[in-house]
């Protein structure tokens, strides 16, 4: 093999090593953009999980503060009946005394 065939073996030889490096780069480049966007899904999925769970967490609470409600509300209400059946009874005691 003559200086210049080696020279030329080596120049295409070259040729085909960068094209094969700038393919490998441009490959790197797809993914870290690749990588970085499905960072960004996994933040996005992340976030709406976590405005779920508040949301559900709220539901609870809100929930939880109606029956409360609805519970000391009856629980007045029946309170309210029983002083008014005392004070009838109470009532009735002092008309029959009376009498």
């Amino acid at each position: 093999m003559t200086n210049k065939q080696k020279y030329n073996f080596h120049t295409i030889s070259n040729i085909y090593h960068y094209r094969d490096l700038a393919k490998l780069r441009e490959e790197q480049e797809r993914l870290r953009l690749r990588q970085i966007d499905l960072a960004r899904q996994r933040r996005e999925i992340e976030q709406e999980q976590q405005r779920r769970r508040k949301e559900f967490i709220e539901k609870q609470k809100n929930a939880s503060k109606q029956r409360r409600e609805k519970e000391e509300a009856a629980a007045m209400q029946i309170q309210a009946a029983y002083r008014g059946f005392r004070h009838r009874r109470k009532m009735k005691k002092e008309q029959q005394q009376r009498e």
